[in-house]
């Protein structure tokens, strides 16, 4: 997964994150923890999907990048 802030950077003008919220919000909603948001959730499991890695690699490399 290659440069994961770019794809991050370039999607967010993209993505309509307020339809993400509507339709998955419920899911993601706070059982011990505080929940996280909606956009972090779905752009993880995208760059997941996207590039065909673990949910522990994903996670590892959006923190080498978080902003």
């Amino acid at each position: 997964m290659t440069s994961s802030a770019n794809v991050w950077t370039r999607s967010s003008g993209l993505m309509r994150w307020a339809r993400f919220d509507e339709a998955l919000g419920r899911f993601y909603r706070p059982v011990v923890r505080p929940a996280k948001p909606t956009r972090l959730m779905v752009g993880l499991h995208y760059l997941k999907h996207g590039h065909d890695v673990s949910d522990e690699e994903v996670v590892e490399r959006w923190l080498e990048n978080a902003c």
